[in-house]
């Protein structure tokens, strides 16, 4: 199983109406291809975990990468996990506040990737 982070910044074009035609129709599409995790906006930036079949979560990103919506997206970790992170959401949505919590950058397409491990621990489900 494949666990791939990455960043991107949210297009400048983009309408309330497109956050939520990508979050309805990412929960669906994970769901049928068994990919859970993780997104966060923060009004500026997305900050996403996929996790699952190797070729399908490589599919979905490649699909992420040519996407208008965003734009300089980074990978931060691509690598083999052995257990999911986010078990049973096949697309968990936060919207973080404004006021960003003191570890993360203004722009995440900047995130260390101690940066990232320290946002995830923070958002991790306790049973994981």
């Amino acid at each position: 199983m494949m666990r791939l982070i990455y960043t991107s910044k949210i297009a400048s074009s983009i309408s309330a109406g497109d956050m939520e035609n990508i979050i309805v129709n990412s929960q669906a599409y994970n769901q049928r291809a068994a990919i859970t995790g993780l997104l966060i906006c923060n009004f500026d930036c997305f900050f996403q975990v996929l996790e699952g079949p190797d070729l399908l979560v490589q599919m979905l990103f490649d699909k992420i990468k040519t996407d208008p919506r965003h734009e300089r997206v980074k990978v931060i970790s691509t690598r083999q996990a052995d257990h999911r992170m986010f078990p049973g959401w096949s697309m968990r949505y936060l919207m973080l506040p404004s006021e960003k919590p003191p570890v993360i950058n203004d722009d995440w397409t900047q995130l260390t990737k101690k940066e990232c491990q320290v946002l995830l621990d923070m958002l991790a489900p306790a049973s994981v």
